[in-house]
């Protein structure tokens, strides 16, 4: 069985279109199963081809962004949380798709002088819950302060931001806020903070 033939044409070996002077024109090949010698050709700019080929382009995908929010601020913070105890500071019910969910876990001593031996936040599906072991369905953030916090109010505590995790569902689900402080002492510590998620899909 012989090879194949293959035959390199250079646009030097080509038959000028047009004239020399009109750099800005093609000729355009009418016949989509190509052209031949007695074929029909017709000129157009540059322009002409351009928009040609433009009205061919598919438009970019249309985007819709989707954003929810649970916002908790200190006049409606969770008072006086147990020590040593998980518990939830907020929630965000989720509807079916792909979303990242972050957050902030804030915390405050509103009066006495605990010294605080651990101090915990946590993003997850489960309440009032808190993981030893990393997961794509949580995100934790855990500190071990040693040290008093005097009192303050607002204008004294502790910030736990939480890094996004990826939430893919069929079906909608909530996630939660999760919180953990453990201390000694006398002291009255208070907790509020932010969930939220965003999502983009194509339409």
């Amino acid at each position: 069985m012989s090879s194949p033939i293959t035959t390199i044409v250079t646009l030097a070996d080509l038959a000028a279109a047009v004239a020399g002077q009109d750099t800005d024109t093609f000729a355009i090949c009418q016949n989509p199963a190509g052209c031949g010698d007695q074929d029909f050709l017709v000129r157009m700019s540059l322009d002409q081809l351009a928009q040609f080929v433009l009205a061919k382009v598919p438009p970019p995908p249309v985007l819709a962004y989707s954003y929810v929010s649970t916002v908790i601020d200190y006049a409606n913070r969770v008072q006086n949380v147990p020590n040593d105890t998980v518990f939830s500071i907020a929630n965000i019910t989720l509807p079916a798709g792909k979303w990242l969910v972050a957050g902030e876990a804030w915390f405050v001593v509103d009066s006495g002088t605990p010294l605080i031996a651990r101090i915990a936040s946590m993003l997850s599906p489960t309440a009032a819950s808190l993981l030893t072991d990393p997961a794509d369905t949580t995100s934790l953030n855990a500190q071990e302060p040693n040290q008093s916090k005097q009192g303050g109010g607002s204008t004294t505590g502790l910030v736990l931001p939480l890094t996004p995790l990826f939430h893919d569902s069929g079906a909608s689900g909530t996630y939660y806020l999760n919180g953990q402080v453990v201390w000694t002492g006398g002291g009255v510590i208070s907790a509020y903070g932010k969930i939220a998620a965003w999502s983009v899909a194509s339409q």
